[in-house]
C-alpha cells in the first residue's frame, strides 16, 4: 500500500512557461506588434490593426494553454502550440501585406 502512495504522478509534470523562450519571444513580439500599430497604422477603420494584435496574442496565450493541457494530454499539446505557430504565421502575413 505504500508503494502506491509513493508512485509518481500519472500526469506529467507541467512546464514553467515563463522560463521557456519561445514564451518570451512570444511575449516580446505581442507588445513589440502593439508598440508598433500604435505608433505607425491607423487607430481606427482598419481591421489590419485588430488582426495583427489578436494574432500575436493568440500566439503567446496558446503557449500557455497548451502547456497546462499538456500535462493531462499530449495531443492537446501540440494542437495549441500548433495553433500558437499558426498565429504568429499569421501576424507575419500581416506584416507582409503592409
Amino acid at each position: 500500500m505504500d508503494k502506491e502512495r509513493n508512485n509518481d504522478s500519472v500526469l506529467r509534470p507541467q512546464a514553467n512557461w515563463n522560463e521557456l523562450w519561445f514564451y518570451q519571444k512570444a511575449v516580446v513580439l505581442y507588445h513589440l506588434t502593439c508598440v508598433f500599430t500604435r505608433r505607425f497604422l491607423p487607430v481606427y477603420g482598419d481591421r489590419t490593426v485588430d488582426q495583427m494584435i489578436q494574432a500575436a496574442r493568440s500566439g503567446k496565450q496558446n503557449i500557455v494553454e497548451g502547456l497546462a493541457d499538456g500535462v493531462a494530454s499530449v495531443e492537446s499539446e501540440l494542437k495549441l502550440l500548433n495553433f500558437a505557430r499558426g498565429s504568429i504565421q499569421e501576424l507575419r502575413a500581416c506584416i507582409a501585406m503592409l
